[in-house]
This record gives structure tokens, sequence and C-alpha cells, in this order.
């Protein structure tokens, strides 16, 4: 199996704007700590890399649909990883909505993204799992400078196909200023709700009061730092007890649990965030199916 590559460009494009409504009661209004960076025009840094390949088809007398395989979840068709990557930029994720694939093909021109008609006997094929249908999928990758990009297609390559191309614009956001907020007297009771920035988090508390998890929508990247205050405004000590992630279909949520130096029933939280500038990352991409 071998990869071929063809020109791939990295251009840095305007602020994202995420709309979000303000909250007002009990918060202070965020405070810039710092400019934000200048926007880049063009990045050679950047570099955007093929990494996997993968052909599935549902064996005679199976039913198309995602299925079990050797112990993993398989979906039926053809999918494309990439690795996009850029040493000094903290990509935080894929801004989905605004990316587009306009081309995901092979070689005898079958459209990748196009589903062949279900036979009439097929029966009832169930989704299983949250997924949206996007052809694109993301997974940021551990320091923050890179992520996983999957374009998958529910269709094979025709027979006798020796080569895909995979033609787009994929929209990473990624961390340009710092901004910080602080939310005064808060219930670190289950379910209370808070926002920094763009960003919605959510209180969830351990059992019989053995610390409690901060949940949000975004990457943990999306966040710099975290910091607790009692009462009388000293600095609670915090320790984290782990982190996890899920996503399902492009939705991510992810959450982060803390237990403090001493037990409180309200906190002062202070976080500190990324405001984000887009990247826009044209692809122009040849596979070798190997076939």
């Amino acid at each position: 199996m071998t990869f071929t590559k063809r020109s791939v460009l990295l251009v840095t494009a305007t602020a994202l704007t995420l709309a979000a409504a303000p909250v007002v009661s009990a918060f202070q209004a965020p405070t810039k700590t710092k400019k934000a960076a200048a926007t880049a025009k063009a990045d050679a840094a950047a570099k955007v890399e093929v990494v996997g390949l993968s052909l599935e088809k549902a064996p005679a007398g199976q039913q198309a649909g995602p299925t079990i395989r050797f112990g993993q979840m398989i979906t039926d068709g053809t999918s494309v990883t990439l690795l996009v990557t850029h040493p000094s930029k903290t990509i935080i994720g894929l801004d989905a909505k605004k990316s587009r694939l306009t081309s995901f093909a092979d070689d005898k021109k079958a459209n990748l993204l196009k589903a062949k008609p279900r036979s009439k006997n097929q029966g009832a094929v169930f989704n299983i799992g949250g997924d949206d249908g996007s052809p694109l999928k993301a997974e940021n990758q551990p320091g923050g400078h890179s992520c996983l990009i999957k374009v998958v297609g529910p269709t094979l390559p025709a027979p006798g196909a020796s080569k895909i191309t995979l033609k787009g614009n994929l929209v990473l956001s990624c961390a340009a200023s710092e901004m910080t907020v602080e939310h005064k007297n808060v219930a670190l009771t289950n379910g209370t709700k808070i926002n920094a920035g763009t960003i919605h988090m959510t209180v969830i508390a351990g059992p019989r009061g053995a610390g409690f998890a901060l949940e949000m929508d975004q990457p943990l990247s999306a966040i710099k730092s975290i910091a607790f205050f009692d009462a009388d405004g000293k600095e609670l000590k915090s320790r984290s007890n782990g982190t996890s992630s899920y996503t399902v279909g492009n939705m991510t949520r992810t959450s982060q649990s803390y237990s403090l130096d001493k037990p409180v029933a309200k906190a002062t939280i202070r976080v500190t965030y990324f405001d984000s500038e887009s990247l826009s990352v044209p692809i122009d991409l040849t596979v070798g199916v190997g076939l």
C-alpha cells in the first residue's frame, strides 16, 4: 500500500466568533490577559499527512451497517485518516460546520460519499451511537499541536480502482488570545452551570462529597488553567483526579475531576481559557489503495 500526497496549504483565516448567551448574574466580565496574536497569511510550518486507509465490506450473507468484528466497531465503506500538525499552534478542534469536503472519489470516478441503494431483502439496519452523518470526524492528539481527521464514505472503490482523491477545506479552531473569567460563589453541587466565553461547563458532584468534576462541551485544550478560592479570597489547593473525554458524531464532551484541600459548599472559580482563531486547511490529496 502506498501513499502519495499532492499540494497541501495551510492559511490562517479570521478569528472565529462563536455565539453564546452572555452570563451576567453574579459573574464578572471576561478580562483579557494578553493581546491576540496577529493573523498569519500563510504558514509553511503546518503539515498534513495520510496516516491511515481502511476499506470494509460486509461478508456475503450479512447485512451492511455498523457491526462488531474482532472486538471493534466496524462501519462498511472507505475511510482515510489525516494527521494535521502545527509545531507552535494549539489546536482546539475541528469546526465541522465550516469545513467542506468537495470530492472523495476513486480514479474510476466512483463517488465514495454516495451510499449504494440497499437491497429490499436486507431487512432493518440500525445505526449504533450518535453519529450525525458527517463525513469528517476529529480527534485531538496529546500535546495539543496535532489533530487526527478521519474522512468517512459509505462506499468502496470500484473494482480495478488504484487511487483515491480527496479534496476540500478543513477549518480548525486554534488557541489565540487568553481570556479570564471569574465566577463568584459557585455551588459545587451536581448540575451547576457556568460559562467561560463560549465554553459551557457543568459541575458533576462526586459520590458522598468525594470531589467533583467540571464537564465541558469543548476539548480540555481550550482551557489554560482553573483555580478555586474560598469565601475570603484565599486560593484553595486543588488536585486533579483524572480526565475523561468522549465524542458522539462531532460533539465532544470532556471532564476533569478535582479534589480540594478543604471541603467547601461554594467556591469562586477562576477560568483562564483561550479565545480562538480559525485555520483554513485546503487539502488536495491522492492516496494509492494498492489494489
